[in-house]
């Protein structure tokens, strides 16, 4: 195995390998020695784990696990026979050392800062087709291979040095939303600024305010200008980006749409596609500095030519929405910036009287008073959000409250002290979750999957 491997390589050449990797809170002492067994096929090798003198590791549960590294080289194997011949071998199964809870393990997270690479205070990560991580920072736009960084600001071709979203289109070119520069498209070579001169509703953009639909067309959710407070709807909007000659009117490349019924162009923040083909985007009043109070003019939604307005009239409580996400029963789920947690079930309800709206707080186990930015689900299903102050919670439908049987848990800022400022997240295709607070100059990736065996 993988892991075994890296376990041996790090301990010292004596018989059977030393704990130095694993880490301790995810070990009970035991008084008795307990052999292990590594096997492929009918060989079995054994090896002891000792904690120390007169002491084994035993984990807070186990699973039988199957194979063994064929990196092992002829000593290490030898060692380990040694081992065998030596202890009794009373257990048939490797020990798989887990936990209840891989948020609480701390060996699971990965710190980045200044010192590790990043540029500076990030606003949004993304990761792109080929596994690229890029980092939208205040200094410019960063890619990250696993490896190595790589940095691109004006001096490159980028619009502005202040990054706010990135986005890539199938065509494989790397889009950047700017906090005062507009757009800017990056192919790899050559790069291309698109501002209100191509047509777009302001050059100031939020955090993931670009979305390539599936039949192509780009969206491009816009703030008012420079990040300026707007309660009237009407500086920031909503541009659709299509390279065919219908939408290029007067050579612009972009067409700003007026909302119909309500606030023609409030600022944006998220943009998502439902699997139904309709688009949604969150609204919020604030573009740059945030209050308690700021509220926003709801969550609108564009099918078949049509929108659709949700607001607190429809059960949608807080007016200003900074994340979206459609669950994969077909939900619509939305962090609100002072309400807690909204969830939508598009197959109930008539809309409008029709209480289509579910609202999560603290009854539900959400802690109070706390601003809720973010909010995803992870690869076994479960629903996580991120907020203010480095808070991390989790929806746990079999735990029950009373209130449609889903109650959340909420961390507390000391259980994972990775975290901190309001929590955005991006989860990666291998199952690795990326966090980072708004504005703070550091990141942090979480391995849900990995695991010590020993």
């Amino acid at each position: 195995m993988e892991t075994y491997e890296r376990l041996l390589s790090e301990t010292d050449p004596s018989p059977g390998p030393k704990q130095t990797s694993p880490p301790a809170p995810l070990l009970k002492e035991r008084g008795e020695s307990l052999p292990l067994i590594l096997s492929e096929g009918g060989k079995k090798v054994c090896s002891p784990f000792p904690l120390g003198e007169g002491r084994a590791g035993v984990a807070t549960s186990w699973e039988r696990q199957v194979g063994w590294s064929r990196g092992i080289g002829l000593l290490a194997l030898c060692a380990l026979h040694f081992a065998l011949c030596a202890s009794p071998a009373s257990a048939v199964d490797t020990l798989r050392v887990t936990s209840p809870d891989p948020v609480l393990e701390s060996w699971r997270w990965t710190a980045f800062d200044r010192g590790s690479g990043l540029a500076g205070p990030v606003r949004d990560i993304f990761e792109d087709r080929d596994g690229n991580i890029w980092f939208a920072t205040d200094n410019g736009a960063q890619r990250y291979d696993g490896l190595r960084w790589t940095t691109y600001t004006t001096k490159d071709g980028l619009a502005h040095n202040q990054v706010r979203t990135v986005m890539q289109t199938r065509d494989g070119a790397i889009w950047f939303g700017t906090s005062d520069g507009g757009i800017s498209r990056f192919d790899g070579k050559t790069w291309k600024t698109y501002t209100t001169a191509d047509g777009l509703a302001s050059n100031s953009m939020h955090w993931r305010g670009l979305l390539q639909a599936r039949d192509g067309t780009l969206w491009a959710g816009c703030i008012s200008p420079g990040g300026l407070s707007d309660t009237t709807g009407t500086r920031g909007g909503i541009s659709r980006f299509d390279p065919s000659t219908q939408l290029r009117a007067g050579g612009k490349t972009w067409t700003t749409i007026n909302v119909p019924g309500g606030p023609p162009r409030p600022n944006i923040d998220d943009i998502h596609e439902a699997r139904d083909g309709s688009i949604w985007f969150t609204t919020m009043v604030f573009g740059g500095a945030v209050t308690a109070t700021t509220s926003g003019h709801g969550v609108l939604r564009f099918q078949n030519g049509r929108w659709t307005r949700y607001t607190a009239a429809d059960g949608l409580e807080g007016n200003t929405i900074l994340e979206l996400l459609e669950s994969r029963d077909g939900s619509i789920w939305v962090a609100s910036w002072d309400k807690g947690i909204n969830r939508f079930d598009p197959s109930t309800g008539s809309g409008r009287g029709g209480r289509r709206w579910r609202t999560y707080t603290a009854r539900d186990g959400l802690p109070e008073k706390v601003q809720f930015c973010s909010i995803w689900q992870a690869a076994d299903g479960t629903l996580w959000a991120g907020g203010g102050s480095g808070r991390l919670c989790r929806l746990d439908p079999s735990a029950g409250s009373g209130r449609g049987g889903e109650r959340w848990y909420a961390y507390a800022p000391e259980e994972v002290p990775q975290l901190s400022g309001y929590v955005l997240s991006q989860t990666t295709r291998n199952g690795m979750v990326w966090f980072c607070g708004w504005g703070e100059a550091r990141a942090s990736r979480f391995d849900p999957q990995g695991i010590w065996t020993v």
